[in-house]
């Protein structure tokens, strides 16, 4: 499938603040967030690139469903002693009728980041008088950096602080989304929740902190032409 970037237009960028606990006051912080809003197209082959299982599907079912491909991306810029622990951007599919839209599937459906460790094996001697050896062993760790959930009408991608990598940079994020023909279009909301983590003491202490912006909305029509 082809990597789309979205078209440059609105973007939303969510104000970070401390959950508020008992007593505490809800202090902002400097990191920022930014979602693009979501580019909305008809399935065509030239999205559908090299995808063969995925164009002999479209073939084979469209005479039932409506393909569209969903584009957005991502932003993370941590400030100074903050990072993101992790985030979490969510789609939720709506209709204006019966016939209900599906997430057909998404991408990246996931990255895996590799971390190396060195370990140091002792080797004994049989003779006393032999001094002991030591090799050294580099053993690769793996750590799940970007996970996915699909469920129907939801889609979610989770972005995990690992030893590996920072959440931190653009990430384009995209949706292939099935309409059955009996529909003219769809709807869609996207959500993010975020934990961070601030630098106290030269130690990382996660804090929950949530955004008071509204859900970013798209819509998506069938093209008759």
């Amino acid at each position: 499938m082809l990597l789309l970037q979205p078209d440059d237009g609105p973007a939303t960028e969510f104000s970070l603040k401390e959950r508020n606990t008992k007593g505490s006051h809800a202090e902002s912080l400097k990191g920022k967030v930014v979602l693009s809003k979501p580019t909305v197209l008809n399935l065509e082959q030239r999205l559908i690139g090299d995808d063969q299982l995925l164009e002999a599907e479209v073939n084979q079912m469209k005479n039932k469903y409506h393909y569209f491909f969903v584009a957005l991306s991502c932003s993370f810029a941590p400030a100074q002693n903050e990072r993101f622990e992790s985030a979490e951007v969510s789609i939720t599919l709506q209709s204006d009728d019966t016939s209900l839209p599906s997430v057909h599937s998404m991408r990246p459906a996931q990255m895996v980041d590799t971390e190396t460790l060195t370990k140091s094996a002792k080797i004994g001697a049989d003779l006393c008088f032999i001094s002991e050896l030591s090799r050294v062993q580099e053993v690769e760790k793996k750590h799940l950096f970007l996970s996915t959930f699909l469920a129907n009408r939801k889609a979610y991608w989770l972005f995990t602080h690992t030893n590996a990598s920072n959440i931190l940079g653009t990430f384009p994020l995209q949706l292939i989304v099935k309409l059955p023909v009996t529909s003219v279009g769809f709807r869609g909301e996207v959500n993010m929740s975020i934990r961070v983590g601030k630098k106290r003491f030269y130690l990382f202490w996660q804090k929950n902190h949530v955004n008071h912006h509204a859900p970013i909305t798209f819509r998506g029509e069938v093209d008759n032409e």
